[in-house]
């Protein structure tokens, strides 16, 4: 660790706000992720979480207020912008096909090419092959999607993040629809890949399990804008320790 805390802070937000109409869903939030750790943020459901999560990944665009990264200002305008920036994210309903096989689903939408021939598939799957290894998951490239374990799918998710190069990887409650051994292999799978370098963001409902390096507890606060409704203003407030065990 770095004898300067601000050094080990690899991503943080502002006065982060999100308006929708009538209703301040983020107002004025500061928060802060550390470099290769597991970074837990909780709370309620509709306490902001998942919208201060996709802001990061590009997905949303905030009202108000700034990011950095790595020490510079930073502004995503969709997840393309945020994955070539290193940031991927895995959402709560997975994105995947299962009607295609591993390789495919992974490589879906940048698919490799060798000059103007064809899909290179043997490429795809080569590459999908190390990264599986890199998850220390025995699953071939070649299988359907749909052939896989709910476990399993969300680790292809990982892997289609981590093909991007992921730096920073956001897990929106990855642990919902998982078996007792899934999440257990899911865990494992996040101190590896913390190991590795790799800084995870993860998501948690207050009763989920939440191990981790750091805990914030973000605090189901949204109000309605005056003048729209009747409702009291709050500072959306994220409080974060040290451990998160």
């Amino acid at each position: 660790m770095s004898d300067n805390p601000a050094e080990d802070i690899i991503l943080s937000t502002q006065g982060i706000s999100m308006l929708f109409p009538g209703t301040v869903a983020l107002d004025k939030v500061d928060y802060r992720v550390w470099r290769g750790k597991v970074n837990v943020i909780i709370g309620e459901n509709g306490a902001g979480k998942s919208t201060l999560m996709k802001i990061l990944a590009g997905v949303q665009q905030p009202s108000l207020g700034e990011m950095w990264l790595n020490g510079k200002q930073v502004a995503f305008s969709s997840t393309r912008d945020a994955a070539a920036h290193g940031i991927g994210m895995v959402h709560q309903e997975l994105n995947l096909f299962e009607n295609l096989n591993v390789a495919e689903n992974v490589f879906l939408g940048r698919e490799l090419q060798k000059g103007v021939t064809p899909i290179n598939e043997a490429e795809q799957e080569s590459r999908t092959a190390a990264l599986l290894k890199r998850l220390d998951q025995p699953i071939s490239p070649r299988e359907l999607v749909g052939n896989l374990k709910v476990g399993q799918q969300q680790l292809i998710e990982i892997a289609k993040a981590l093909a991007e190069d992921a730096d920073i990887l956001i897990l929106d409650e990855p642990t919902s629809a998982l078996s007792k051994t899934e999440v257990e292999i899911l865990f494992r799978v996040i101190r590896e890949l913390t190991r590795q370098g790799v800084t995870i963001i993860y998501i948690s409902p207050p009763a989920g399990r939440a191990d981790g390096d750091r805990r914030c507890d973000h605090h189901p606060a949204r109000r309605q804008i005056p003048g729209r409704g009747e409702g009291r203003g709050y500072r959306r407030a994220v409080d974060c320790a040290r451990d998160a065990r």
